[in-house]
């Protein structure tokens, strides 16, 4: 009769800490939508970099405490986003990896692959590693429609502005 009360007490703990997981997952989601909608406030037209890194932050939390959770490879996606804003490159690099890492069935793992060139590029200003992420973007995906663009993107790489313009003025007179 005490191994049917164990059990039975058992079963209801384990049934109340369930409950209490799913309100938290409930409340950090509710918590992150209101991040959301502060930060995407258009009123000011300027980014509050303070809220965008904290929730950056918040997004990467989200996935490591709930890695099978449906929203966890979109809140990364998003704290890759935030942190190539905020000018964080190697932060946006571990969210994309973790993106295509954790979540191959992601709907836009392709733009974390295309992204990963473009943060290298852009902003940790890395010309080897952007040309080896373009090119692993376009083994896998030929036909997307970024194809052309990391095609432009890996012949440009490393050229100054001026050169740009000088190259696309001699094109211009070819015509």
């Amino acid at each position: 009769m005490k191994y049917i009360y164990l059990l039975l007490i058992s079963t209801i703990i384990f049934s109340c800490n369930t409950i209490v997981e799913k309100s938290k997952i409930d409340i950090d989601r509710e918590k992150l939508n209101n991040m959301e909608a502060r930060l995407m406030n258009d009123s000011i037209l300027k980014i509050d970099k303070k809220l965008a890194k904290t929730t950056m932050l918040e997004y990467a939390n989200f996935a490591e405490n709930y890695p099978q959770d449906s929203l966890s490879a979109k809140y990364l996606f998003k704290a890759a986003e935030l942190a190539q804003a905020l000018q964080i490159g190697t932060q946006a690099i571990l969210y994309y990896n973790l993106v295509i890492d954790k979540y191959p069935d992601f709907d836009k793992l392709s733009y974390s692959y295309f992204l990963k060139g473009f943060v290298y590029e852009n902003v940790l200003e890395d010309v080897d590693n952007a040309r080896i992420a373009y090119n692993i973007f376009l083994e896998k995906y030929p036909n997307h429609e970024f194809a052309d663009d990391a095609k432009v993107l890996i012949k440009n790489l490393g050229m100054s502005p001026e050169e740009l313009i000088r190259m696309f003025e001699e094109q211009n007179n070819k015509k």
